[in-house]
């Protein structure tokens, strides 16, 4: 689908947070991150590149996972995370449905950036 016919939603955190929980499948290093790349060149958001986050998202409302979701950040956090579950965004959320190749909902995810907790570090 082209993206210029693509419906993105954008929501603050607290909306985000209602909806989903987002949980970290295993540690991020932001020194080894790489930008999501299209046609050899890193793919913007917004008019900066976003990195991929290994995430399982579930649905508060029926405790379901999303099934075809893909999370972006757009600004990576200072230090490494570690596993954990329930991570933060912060800043604005973008969520954009998509059909997948297999003819499937597909969820892109996009945060302005990750709260950094204590635990963290």
């Amino acid at each position: 689908m082209r993206e210029d016919m693509m419906m993105a939603i954008r929501m603050d955190v607290n909306t985000a947070l209602k909806n989903f929980e987002f949980d970290l499948k295993h540690s991020f290093d932001p020194a080894d991150a790489q930008p999501v790349m299209r046609d050899g060149a890193p793919r913007l958001y917004d008019g900066v590149p976003a990195y991929r986050l290994e995430v399982t998202v579930n649905d508060r409302n029926t405790d379901d996972e999303v099934r075809n979701a893909s999370v972006k950040v757009k600004h990576l956090p200072s230090a490494k995370l570690n596993k954990q579950f329930d991570i933060k965004p912060v800043g604005d959320v973008t969520v954009t449905p998509y059909v997948t190749n297999d003819n499937r909902l597909g969820w892109s995810i996009v945060f302005d950036g990750i709260a950094e907790t204590n635990n963290n570090k």
